[in-house]
């Protein structure tokens, strides 16, 4: 049976309500009253929201865990004009998209992206194509607060090249992983 500590002022009756409360459910609940954490051997309690009603929240602990800022090279895809491809790639560690990186291989580029998925999540709020300079490697405010794609999962990009030459686009995603 896990352990409550109550945080926040409440009095003698409201702090056992609570507890009587805590130790009949399984998810995370609140009341209005108390924050109730739940304590345990390991540091850094998390905040824990999610399926609680308004009000207080248990608070779970857990082990930190540190980020790291890894890079997902796109694989340098030639595309023919007038033509739309997906280059699809695999990061081999679980991670959340921040930011994504494109180069052309013609001046100016004039190739379009038309979707960005993680695994079968888009990324676009709306249908439409997005000019490949906007992810450009001298572009600023282009910090995205992506999907976490899983270890093996494909993201893929559709790049459209309308103009008259054929185009070679190279990159990569950067994105936070879990350090091992």
């Amino acid at each position: 049976m896990a352990q409550f500590e109550i945080v926040g002022e409440a009095g003698i009756d409201e702090v056992g309500a609570v507890k009587r409360a805590l130790a009949r459910v399984t998810k995370p609940i609140s009341f209005p009253m108390a924050m109730a954490v739940e304590t345990a051997p390991q540091p850094s309690p998390v905040v824990s929201t999610i399926g609680a009603p308004q009000g207080v929240s248990v608070m779970p602990s857990q082990v930190l865990t540190i980020m790291r800022r890894m890079l997902a090279p796109v694989p340098s895809t030639a595309i023919g004009a007038g033509l739309t491809a997906d280059i699809v790639f695999r990061p081999q560690r679980r991670m959340r998209i921040e930011r994504l990186v494109l180069n052309s291989s013609v001046t100016p580029p004039t190739a379009t992206i038309n979707e960005i998925r993680i695994g079968a999540r888009s990324m676009y709020a709306n249908a439409g194509a997005v000019p490949i300079g906007v992810f450009g490697n001298t572009s600023t405010d282009t910090v995205l607060r992506g999907y976490t794609c899983d270890p093996g999962m494909d993201v893929t990009l559709t790049v459209n090249v309308p103009g008259l030459a054929a185009e070679t686009i190279t990159g990569c995603i950067i994105g936070e992983t879990l350090d091992d």
